[in-house]
């Protein structure tokens, strides 16, 4: 199982390496590890979660000098000490989880929402998922915008999803080829209105359409509460690096 949130997560960043819009560096003659620039605010990845030995960290942060932050996840048990020499900072862990959707803790959903693959609309999905995490409608820049309508031109690996309660925006959520969770929110106005229990229950129906058995995520501090309740089950952690003191 270790393996397949591993993986998981480096198919996810790999698709974010093939962008348009994407810079990349290869960190090793074999692409095990590698850096992803897509321009925008801790959007931006480090893919190599073992054996980081200095040569590997002076890379990474000659890469991202000049450019935005980034996060880089790395093995629980890995050794960090240059990167903490390197001046990066511990910035929490990421709790990876999986589920088999036959085991869902499921309940009934509101008619009222209505769950829609976003297509052409990529900005209202971009919206709803910066407010979802944080940002106010100002601060989402063109830079994540065009980051997301990127993402959404790979569909046959990337699906964004939108949420709406009353035909008004209220949660997002990206689904992998390899069923993979990420950009999994809710807008602060729309919580606890059975958004999320919605969204999720709409993952699990896929997985099943699709025949994919396993869901898995990375949850933050925030969301972890909610996909226990929903059934999943926590693995381990994922320590996650960056410049930034605090990202979750």
């Amino acid at each position: 199982m270790n393996n397949l949130i591993w993986d998981e997560l480096k198919f996810f960043i790999s698709r974010l390496k093939s962008l348009s819009i994407s810079d990349s560096l290869n960190l090793d003659n074999n692409n095990h590890g590698f850096c992803v620039s897509v321009k925008c605010e801790l959007e931006s990845w480090v893919y190599c979660p073992d054996n980081i030995n200095q040569d590997i960290c002076d890379k990474v942060i000659n890469f991202f000098t000049g450019r935005e932050s980034f996060m880089w996840p790395v093995y629980n048990n890995a050794d960090t000490k240059i990167l903490d020499d390197s001046g990066l900072f511990y910035a929490g862990d990421l709790i990876a989880m999986s589920l088999n959707p036959e085991n869902a803790i499921t309940s009934k959903a509101n008619p009222n929402i209505k769950i829609e693959r976003v297509i052409n609309n990529s900005r209202e999905w971009a919206v709803t998922a910066g407010i979802s995490f944080g940002s106010q409608e100002n601060e989402i820049t063109r830079n994540y915008i065009n980051f997301i309508s990127a993402m959404n031109q790979d569909r046959q690996n990337l699906a964004l999803y939108l949420a709406k309660l009353d035909n008004k925006p209220a949660g997002t959520f990206l689904l992998t080829r390899k069923n993979g969770v990420y950009y999994f929110g809710v807008k602060p106005e729309f919580r606890r209105m059975g958004i999320a229990a919605a969204m999720m229950s709409e993952i699990c129906r896929l997985s099943n359409l699709h025949d994919r058995n396993i869901i898995t995520l990375q949850a933050t501090p925030s969301g972890y509460k909610f996909y226990k309740s929903f059934g999943f089950s926590e693995l381990f952690a994922i320590k996650v690096y960056s410049p930034e003191k605090e990202i979750f």
